[in-house]
C-alpha cells in the first residue's frame, strides 16, 4: 500500500493498516504512520499528498512527533533508531537516523517549545539531541524503567522524565542545579508528565495514586486529583 487517497478524503483506503495519524501545531499538515513503516505527510486543506519516507516500523510504544515550528517529525522504530525527519529537505532526502541501543520498551519521544532539543526516552536513560548538531546526550538517572514520557518546559530550560521508579527533573541551562527526583513521600510510579502554560509547575500521574502538581520554586507537590480507592486509575 502506497500514500493514497480517495474523492472522500480518505487519505488511506486501507485504513486497518495505518498505527497512528499526527497534526502538526498549525493544522495544516498531518503525517500518517502504516504498519509497514510508510511515512505520509499530506495538507489537511486538500488532502494532497506531500511527500513521503519509509523506514523500519514505528515501535509499539511510539508515534511521529512534530516539532513545534513544524520543521521536523520524530519517531522511534522497533529497532531502537530514533529518526529525524527535517521537512525542509529535497522531498528525497532520507530521516537522519539516530541510533540507540536501549531499547526494551521505550518509544516517547518530545521537542523543546522553542525548537533546540529534542528528547527520546529508553528504558531507564533519556537520549538529548541538540537539533543542531545531533549528537546525544545521555541522561542516566532512573533505576528502574520504562521511561514512560518526557516533556520540556515552556523555555526549554528543564527536562521532566516520568517512569516506573517516579519523576526526575532535568535542568539544561545551569539555572537550576543538577538532576532532582521528585519526592511525594513514598515510592510511586509516574506514568505522565505535563507543564502548565506558564512553565511555573507541571503535573504528573501517578496510577492509583493521583495526579500532583509540583511547583519548580521550591515547595511540596500537591495532590490535585485522588485516585486511591478507585477500580481503575486514569491513564
Amino acid at each position: 500500500l502506497g500514500c493514497l487517497g480517495d474523492r472522500n478524503r480518505r487519505l488511506h483506503p486501507d485504513a486497518s493498516r495505518i498505527r497512528e495519524v499526527e497534526f502538526d501545531a498549525a493544522g495544516r499538515r498531518l503525517v500518517s504512520a502504516d504498519e509497514a513503516g510508510l511515512f505520509c505527510l499530506w495538507s489537511v486543506a486538500d488532502g494532497t499528498l506531500l511527500r513521503t519516507t519509509r523506514t523500519a516500523a514505528l515501535h509499539r510504544y511510539s508515534l511521529p512527533v512534530f516539532s513545534p515550528d513544524g520543521s521536523f517529525v520524530s519517531w522511534m522504530s522497533g529497532d531502537g533508531t530514533t529518526h529525524l525527519w527535517d521537512l525542509r529537505a529535497p522531498a528525497d532526502a532520507s530521516p537522519l537516523a539516530l541510533r540507540r541501543t536501549d531499547v526494551r520498551d521505550a518509544g516517547d519521544e518530545a521537542f523543546s517549545v522553542r525548537g533546540g532539543w529534542l528528547a527520546s526516552a529508553a528504558w531507564a536513560s533519556v537520549a538529548l539531541w541538540p537539533l543542531d548538531t545531533p549528537r546525544a546526550v545521555t541522561l542516566a538517572g532512573h533505576g528502574e524503567g520504562p521511561i514512560h514520557d518526557v516533556a520540556f518546559s515552556p523555555d526549554s530550560s528543564l527536562l521532566v522524565s516520568c517512569a516506573r521508579d517516579g519523576a526526575i527533573t532535568w535542568p539544561l541551562d545551569g539555572s537550576r542545579g543538577g538532576a532532582r527526583r521528585v519526592d511525594l513521600g513514598s515510592d510511586y510510579y509516574c506514568y505522565g508528565v505535563t507543564f502548565a502554560p506558564d512553565g511555573q509547575r507541571f503535573a504528573l500521574n501517578s496510577p492509583y495514586l493521583g495526579a500532583y502538581l509540583v511547583p519548580l520554586q521550591g515547595g511540596p507537590a500537591r495532590l490535585a486529583l485522588d485516585f486511591r480507592g478507585t477500580r481503575a486509575a486514569p491513564m
